[in-house]
């Protein structure tokens, strides 16, 4: 495995992609049956078209920003877990405010 020199800036697609796969989009999309089956329940029959879609992007919107800063106010504490120490920002894949 390579390391790569925390002085050299990496590209933003490579950091987006290793911050991205901390966040754990599968478990936002395994999630969603049962945001949705609670939908149907609330409404009582059919919700509109538009309210789906809008509790589709709050729940995908509100999960994403939770991970990332509970990733982002964690990552001294990932350090000291082995299993969490090769998260992205403990890794060096990407850097706070970079």
């Amino acid at each position: 495995m390579t390391t790569v020199p925390t002085d050299s800036p990496l590209p933003f697609a490579t950091r987006f992609s290793a911050f991205a796969a901390d966040i754990k989009i599968s478990h936002t999309l395994f999630a969603m049956p049962w945001a949705l089956f609670a939908t149907f329940l609330a409404a009582g029959s059919w919700p509109k078209i538009g309210q789906i879609a809008l509790i589709i992007a709050c729940m995908v919107t509100a999960r994403t920003v939770a991970m990332a800063a509970n990733r982002l106010l964690d990552a001294k504490l990932d350090a000291l877990n082995p299993r969490t120490a090769r998260r992205a920002i403990r890794a060096a894949r990407c850097r706070r405010g970079s």
